[in-house]
C-alpha cells in the first residue's frame, strides 16, 4: 500500500493501511516507512498520524533517519507544524561525528534541518576531536543541549553532574594527554567538526588541559 498526504508533505509504504476520514486519523502497519518533507524517514512497527495535531506517532523498533543522522528508539513523537521530534524508549543518536544517548531525546529543526537536540537524564555522548578520528571523548551529565548548523555539531552544553574525559592525541606539537574531570558545567565549542573550546564551570575536580 502507498500513501500520500499534500498537505503534511509524508509519503509511505505499508502492508496495511488503516484510516479513518471524519477523525483524521489513520495507522499504517505491517513494515510501514514513511518520508516526512524529503528529508525524515521513519520506519517503525506501527505509524500513526493525527490530523488534528499534525502529528506523527511511531511505535516499537523505531529507526529515524536524515542525511546528517539516524536515531533508533522505542517510540517518536513527531510535530510536523512545530518542526520538533520527541523520542523515548532507550533513544539512540548517531552522526558522522558523534553519537548520544539519553532517557529522552528531544530534536528540533530549522528550514527542514537539524538546529538542536535536547537531552534529559542519563545523557552520555561519545565524540571525536575531529571528523574522521575515533570517538574516545565522552561526557555524561543529567542535561544536556547540541547545537547544529548546516549538519555539523558546534556546540555542547552539559549541566548537572557533569563527568567527562578527553584524551589529546600525540601529534608534532602536542603530547598525549588523558583529561578527566567532574564539573557542574561544561561547555564545547566545535568548528568543520573539530574541538575548538572547552570550558568548565562550577565544582571543578580534575585537570584538564587543551591545546589547539
Amino acid at each position: 500500500v502507498e500513501v500520500f498526504d499534500q498537505r503534511e508533505k509524508a509519503n509511505g509504504i505499508c502492508g496495511k493501511l488503516h484510516y479513518e476520514l471524519n477523525n483524521g486519523y489513520g495507522y499504517l502497519l505491517q513494515r510501514p516507512k514513511i518520508t516526512v518533507k524529503d528529508s525524515l524517514k521513519i520506519s517503525a512497527e506501527k505509524i500513526e498520524y493525527y490530523e488534528e495535531f499534525s502529528k506523527i506517532t511511531a511505535n516499537f523498533d523505531v529507526v529515524t533517519e536524515s542525511p546528517d543522522f539516524m536515531i533508533t528508539s522505542d517510540f517518536l513523537l513527531y510535530f510536523n507544524l512545530e518542526q520538533k521530534a520527541f523520542f523515548l524508549g532507550n533513544p539512540k543518536f548517531e552522526s558522522d561525528f558523534a553519537d548520544a544517548k539519553a532517557v529522552e531525546i528531544h530534536l528540533y529543526f530549522e528550514n527542514e534541518e537539524l538546529s538542536k537536540a535536547e537531552l534529559t537524564e542519563d545523557c552520555l555522548v561519545n565524540f571525536a576531536t575531529k571528523q574522521g578520528e575515533k570517538r574516545t571523548n565522552w561526557i555524561k551529565s543529567k542535561e544536556m543541549i547540541l547545537n547544529f548548523v548546516d549538519g555539523d555539531i558546534t556546540l555542547c552544553e552539559a549541566s548537572e553532574n557533569v563527568t567527562s574525559l578527553y584524551n589529546q592525541e600525540k601529534s608534532k606539537r602536542k603530547t598525549y594527554l588523558q583529561n578527566k574531570v567532574t564539573a557542574q558545567k561544561m561547555k564545547i565549542t566545535f568548528i568543520n567538526q573539530e574541538v575548538d573550546e572547552i570550558y568548565l564551570k562550577n565544582n571543578i575536580d580534575g585537570v584538564y588541559k587543551f591545546i589547539k
